[in-house]
């Protein structure tokens, strides 16, 4: 949750998260892909070995691809209704 109360919901586009989520039938809780200011890695061997050593679990899905993917985008509502696209 962040200072200002905002939680973050991230819909993934790519169709091995949504059928997990589909099958599970609840949000599911993870970390991102990166540390906070370090860069969004673009491939699973980018990660960085502090995430990898602290997370329960990393799924085998596309560990080998290196086709580039868009990162997933971040947007706020605000009290008054209004988005804000974070990135």
């Amino acid at each position: 949750m962040a200072a200002d109360g905002s939680l973050g919901i991230r819909i993934p586009n790519d169709d091995f998260c949504l059928n997990l989520l589909n099958r599970f039938g609840k949000p599911i809780i993870s970390t991102s892909a990166n540390l906070s200011g370090e860069p969004n890695p673009s491939f699973y061997n980018q990660m960085s070995k502090k995430i990898l050593e602290r997370v329960d679990y990393t799924c085998t899905w596309r560990r080998n691809d290196e086709v580039p993917k868009a990162s997933s985008s971040i947007i706020k509502l605000n009290d008054d209704g209004s988005i804000l696209k974070i990135r």
